[in-house]
């Protein structure tokens, strides 16, 4: 576990590197002036000052995050030059509010960009070496390659005879009613002419658990009578670098649409106090997911970073106070208005919304140690 732990902080890290380059690369292309580029947070443990740009570059005692502080990115600066230039004084020109807001955009929309190409990378190159992926029956694979075959219970319908045996989304199927079945198809059909079935099952931490007498139970949303389980047949599947091209952006599509989704999920059962959905994880459970991933190979471990570097992506989009998605929206509000936004507006909305994703952080941190921890 040490290492698991050691192994996330590290992609972590670097995924936020990545996502901060991003903003790094685009203040220095527009004459903005970068007076810090950090990795990690906390106490400064290295740090070395460039005699050519006098840039600080640190790295930091706890390696988790990192920033690009870019001068007048904060907005004291903008309204300082604002109310110099009402005054008549020269302003420098290298400050984060000293630019056309076009180009604030672009750098605060960068490291989005470049977590966002940086998973497509990974995505080609897992395409390539194998990447896990439900197997469709009626796709042509074009002969690409399959290896590590296994039946995944995809979901748990809540309230169902499979949730009251504590089958959970996550398991794998390793054989009904004594008899190994590795085709998905079979073992639904299996499951729809039975009326009762007895499972052997391995949960993610490797663990087997038999479920015996597990009866059908009937259901008044699908009128019928269910066990509560969905099956998918995964395995890891290998394409030639040609095949992976037109796969690799199908493949981030559909993880984008099932994240925006997943985000969807997540505010709708806040706000209706549903409370959180069960498949959102925070750093306990991205630490566990990835440990698993880590037992199965590289192929799942490139798989993973790729989903925590959408996921960032996506997340800092969001047009919410404190994330860059939220910087510009304020930047398209300066814009309508033909003016900024004032300045202590910005540092309250944008301290209230970092408050908010803490407390969210803290939250799901709890979740987790239920989930994972103590279960």
């Amino acid at each position: 576990m040490f290492l698991t732990i050691i192994v996330v902080l590290l992609i972590i890290s670097f995924l936020v590197t990545i996502h901060e380059l991003g903003h790094y690369a685009t203040a220095r292309k527009f004459g903005m002036k970068v007076e810090e580029f950090a990795i990690g947070m906390g106490p400064i443990i290295f740090k070395y000052t460039s005699k050519k740009t006098g840039i600080l570059y640190s790295i930091r005692c706890i390696l988790v995050g990192g920033f690009c502080k870019i001068k007048g990115e904060d907005g004291e600066q903008e309204e300082k030059e604002r109310k110099n230039t009402e005054e008549g004084i020269k302003i420098d020109n290298d400050s984060f509010g000293s630019k056309k807001i076009w180009q604030r955009a672009v750098v605060l929309s960068a490291g989005v960009l470049m977590n966002l190409i940086f998973a497509v990378v990974l995505i080609y190159i897992g395409l390539i070496v194998g990447m896990p992926d439900v197997i469709n029956p009626n796709q042509n694979y074009n002969g690409a390659k399959f290896s590590n075959e296994r039946i995944l219970i995809r979901s748990v319908l809540p309230d169902s005879a499979a949730f009251r045996a504590g089958i959970k989304s996550g398991d794998d199927l390793i054989s009904i009613n004594g008899q190994k079945i590795v085709k998905a198809d079979l073992i639904n059909q299996t499951l729809q002419n039975s009326n009762g079935v007895n499972l052997l099952l391995k949960d993610s931490s490797g663990k087997e658990k038999q479920i015996i007498g597990l009866n059908k139970e009937f259901n008044k949303d699908l009128n019928k009578e269910i066990f509560g389980i969905d099956l998918a047949q995964i395995a890891v599947i290998s394409y030639n670098p040609l095949q992976a091209i037109p796969k690799t952006f199908q493949t981030t599509g559909l993880f984008i649409v099932e994240m925006f989704k997943g985000l969807g999920s997540m505010m709708g059962s806040i706000f209706s106090g549903h409370g959180l959905p069960e498949g959102l994880s925070g750093p306990i459970g991205i630490t566990f997911i990835t440990g698993e991933a880590m037992k199965q190979g590289i192929s799942y471990v490139l798989y993973i970073i790729a989903q925590i570097s959408l996921n960032l992506a996506i997340i800092n989009i969001i047009p919410f106070p404190a994330l860059d998605g939220g910087r510009l929206l304020f930047l398209a509000i300066e814009k309508i208005k033909g003016g900024p936004l004032n300045e202590k507006f910005e540092l309250i909305a944008n301290g209230i919304g970092f408050l908010l994703l803490m407390l969210l952080l803290v939250v799901v941190t709890f979740k987790d140690v239920g989930s994972y921890i103590l279960k």
